[in-house]
């Protein structure tokens, strides 16, 4: 939740009958599902929608999608909480994001990114949503795993990251499944 509204992913029930799947907002109050409904698309792919986070602002949708409500969003879609409306910052160039997290100037997704070759972490500026230089394991031999059951949140000025990382080389080799590294740095 956030500011006192709760979002959800998934399949939901609507009165009446039906079930509406993708991203919703829940009355907090009495559970109805709000009739806000962005429309996720892909071009003869697979769509998912995996990941949520906010900020003050903002509601992050993370996924494997090309489109939203028609205009092309890859990977990460912002709306603003005032009144779900989309963002027009484009994030990426990222795909299959599995995770979102959000703090008061970047927004970090744990995804694909194009070129790049396997799942990795990645920062965007979240104003403009350009690609940041940030790698936490630049130069080293390491692999994200692409699991569903990652999670990443910001905390007390640090990245919290989830998931079972396997570095080859550098200074901590092994698996790492929990871990996490400043935003100041």
């Amino acid at each position: 939740g956030v500011q006192g509204r709760l979002f959800a992913i998934g399949g939901f029930s609507l009165p009446g009958g039906g079930t509406r799947y993708g991203v919703g907002e829940i009355d907090p109050v009495t559970g109805a599902v709000l009739p806000w409904a962005p429309l996720f698309e892909n071009v003869g792919n697979y769509v998912d929608r995996t990941a949520l986070a906010s900020d003050a602002t903002r509601l992050y949708v993370g996924g494997r999608f090309a489109t939203v409500d028609g205009t092309a969003h890859a990977g990460i879609v912002a709306f603003r909480l005032s009144d779900l409306s989309i963002e027009p910052a484009t994030f990426g160039p990222v795909t299959d994001v599995m995770e979102v997290a959000a703090s008061d100037d970047r927004v970090f997704a744990l995804g694909n990114r194009v070129g790049w070759p396997q799942p990795s972490l990645f920062a965007f500026d979240r104003q403009t949503g350009a690609p940041l230089p940030w790698a936490p394991f630049e130069g080293f031999d390491w692999q994200m795993s692409p699991y569903a059951w990652s999670a990443l949140a910001v905390s007390n000025g640090e990245l919290v990251v989830v998931n079972p990382l396997e570095m080859n080389g550098g200074p901590f080799p092994g698996r790492h499944p929990l871990f996490r590294t400043s935003l100041t740095a």
